[in-house]
């Protein structure tokens, strides 16, 4: 045996340990649902819904204490958006957005099918 590998007294082992690292964006899969179906989205929509929906749960004082980013919409027959949060901000606008019920005078669902902190696993969908 190699006197090499074996530690000698006073050095010791090393303890190693692992950090999980916490994520500092989120990205969110967004299904939004008009009442009368006949209504296309596009970024300005979705950027419009997500301010009315955290103006109308924390108020205006609160619309600027939570950051957020529309990365893609498909503004098809799916109505899907894809949005970008900050860690802090997640569950708050996430509560925001299924709190919402209508949006300029038309009825509004807004669904989160899927959360993940990376962006591809939303995008295979």
């Amino acid at each position: 045996m190699d006197s090499k590998s074996v530690p000698s007294e006073g050095q010791g082992l090393r303890a190693t340990t692992e950090f999980i690292a916490r994520p500092q964006r989120w990205y969110l899969l967004l299904q939004i649902d008009f009442k009368e179906g006949d209504s296309l989205i596009n970024e300005v929509t979705v950027l419009g819904l997500l301010l009315e929906a955290i103006q109308t749960l924390f108020g205006k004082a609160g619309s600027g204490a939570y950051s957020f980013d529309v990365v893609k919409v498909s503004g098809n027959s799916k109505n899907q958006a894809i949005v970008a949060v900050d860690d802090c901000s997640m569950v708050p606008v996430w509560g925001a957005l299924s709190l919402l019920s209508s949006y300029r005078g038309k009825c509004v669902r807004i669904l989160v099918v899927k959360a993940s902190p990376f962006l591809i696993a939303l995008t295979q969908t």
